[in-house]
């Protein structure tokens, strides 16, 4: 038996096959990485916008809090 048979065969360190794989698949299929680019744009908009929500809505409770607290103790407070 030759010394070359008896031997495992030598692999790569997982994170070397890991970057291996990502840059075959983007380079062997250009829709993969389209395909990502866009999942990950989608999930930035909804971030985005929920950001946005919860900014108007915090916005929107302290304008409610800053009218309560102004009129609070006048005439028109009522007390």
């Amino acid at each position: 038996m030759a010394v070359h048979e008896q031997l495992p065969p030598r692999r790569r360190p997982p994170s070397d096959l890991a970057a291996l794989w990502q840059t075959a698949s983007l380079a062997l299929l250009p829709a993969g990485g389209q395909r990502a680019a866009r999942r990950n744009a989608w999930a930035g908009r909804s971030r985005d916008a929920a950001r946005a929500r919860a900014w108007r809505e915090a916005g929107a409770a302290f304008a409610a809090a800053e009218h309560v607290r102004a009129g609070h103790g006048t005439a028109a407070g009522g007390g």
